[in-house]
């Protein structure tokens, strides 16, 4: 009776090795295809992070809007967008696409201007506006200003 109680136990202890290696796989399986799958669907847009330092609007007719954009993220942005919207509802007030994208290197701040708002397209002067920037990969940054 001794002895079937001690192979008793080791068969319990190889089930339960047999257990936790089947369970470490999973795991390791999970994570490499987590890993892969994430290496094969990295787009930029995961990447791309711009932000809106500054803004201002100023004249009175034409209106010329500027804007200091910083490269947040770890790979070059490429402004291809910049508008001044209402802050209320982000209807387009007057807009711009450059001829060519604007690109940032990471860490880097450019300084981004238009002008052509014409006076028939401006609010009232203190209405809150934003002023939108967008990349090529369709990040956009703001920055909530009022109009002069």
């Amino acid at each position: 009776m001794r002895g079937s109680r001690r192979s008793v136990a080791e068969v319990v202890a190889v089930l339960i090795l047999i257990i936790v290696a089947i369970a470490i796989a999973a795991l390791i399986y999970a994570w490499l295809v987590g890993l892969i799958g994430r290496l094969h669907t990295t787009s930029g847009a995961l990447h791309t992070r711009v932000e809106v330092l500054e803004a201002n609007v100023t004249g009175a007719g034409p209106y010329r809007v500027g804007a200091a954009v910083e490269n947040i993220g770890d790979v070059s942005a490429s402004i291809n967008y910049i508008a001044v919207e209402f802050a209320s509802n982000a209807s387009v007030i007057c807009s711009y696409s450059p001829p060519a994208p604007i690109s940032i290197p990471p860490g880097g701040v450019k300084d981004l201007s238009f002008s052509g708002c014409s006076p028939s397209q401006a609010p009232a002067p203190g209405t809150p506006v934003a002023v939108v920037v967008s990349t090529t990969d369709g990040v956009t940054a703001t920055c909530t200003i009022t109009w002069p």
